[in-house]
């Protein structure tokens, strides 16, 4: 026990720093920034779909818009009253912003998942590359899946909230429902993350990767990820001083802030998929010799 313990923590860390390098090889960072501007236009269509959704689900009931309004005190302590004064008009009008919405969720879906193929074919070497008109095929078949995942997400908050207010409303079901509902609440987050990693690393690229690779990198993706939402949430606890003070501006920063490092992992993901895939690659041919 004593040498395997040493020998599996220097596997790790040479896996690891193989990750970093060739994260490095593949200009990393500059990939990083053209997603997380991407992600940013990207983000104005979807936020605009994504209340439109809820508006005619969630956010009529009084309980949501109340927990709106608390998030964004959370968050935007000096601004969150306008803020959610203007998400109470959007939902007003959330026929017209809807359609405002999926038209230019459209659009911009085709340039975030354009670039998203571009950053994936570099990290897993793709030698073959699609025809135009392909290419714009696999960018609607990832907007279909990323939609359906967002439905799904949607669906699942309308239920939550529902099963909040029957919790509400029946006081002695609520020492059942808090705790199975915050179970579920985190669980089918973390798979709806894993599930939007996956289909993006298996679909987005010209080649394939074998799936236990990509499951392996969904999953890297997906732990770093909700290790920074901890992170970030209890910085953001800590830095109460500074988002009274700077209002509106300071929670822009911590968003631009939070899309550079979803991007940063993103792309670690992916070359962690690419490390477990050749490693399955060389020990197949050792096999084979």
């Amino acid at each position: 026990m004593s040498t395997t313990r040493p020998q599996w923590f220097g596997h790790a860390w040479t896996f690891l720093q193989s990750v970093a390098e060739k994260f490095l090889a593949d200009n990393g960072f500059f990939y990083t920034s053209a997603l997380a501007f991407n992600i940013l236009l990207y983000f104005i269509p979807l936020s605009l779909l994504m209340v439109s959704l809820l508006g005619y689900t969630v956010l009529d009931s009084e309980r949501a818009m109340n927990e709106v309004k608390s998030v964004l005190q959370s968050f935007l302590p000096q601004s969150q009253q306008a803020m959610a004064e203007g998400l109470a008009a959007v939902v007003a009008d959330r026929g017209l912003l809807g359609v405002a919405g999926l038209v230019s969720f459209v659009v911009f879906s085709s340039f975030l998942f354009g670039s998203v193929r571009i950053v994936l074919n570099q990290v897993f070497h793709a030698q073959q590359s699609r025809t135009f008109i392909r290419g714009v095929g696999i960018d609607l078949l990832i907007t279909l899946l990323v939609a359906a995942l967002l439905l799904g997400v949607v669906i699942n908050t309308s239920f939550v909230t529902i099963v909040w207010t029957l919790a509400e409303d029946y006081p002695s079901l609520a020492p059942f429902f808090t705790p199975a509902l915050t179970v579920w609440d985190r669980v089918l987050g973390f798979v709806a993350m894993v599930a939007l990693f996956y289909v993006l690393y298996r679909v987005a690229p010209a080649v394939t990767l074998p799936s236990e690779a990509l499951l392996i990198g969904a999953l890297s993706a997906a732990l770093l990820f909700q290790v920074a939402r901890w992170g970030f949430a209890w910085y953001v606890s800590m830095a109460q001083a500074s988002l009274v003070l700077y209002g509106t501006l300071g929670g822009l920063m911590f968003f631009f802030m939070w899309l550079y490092y979803a991007s940063l992992v993103f792309i670690l993901g992916a070359e962690v998929a690419w490390f477990c895939a050749s490693r399955s690659d060389a020990r197949d041919k050792g096999s084979l010799a």
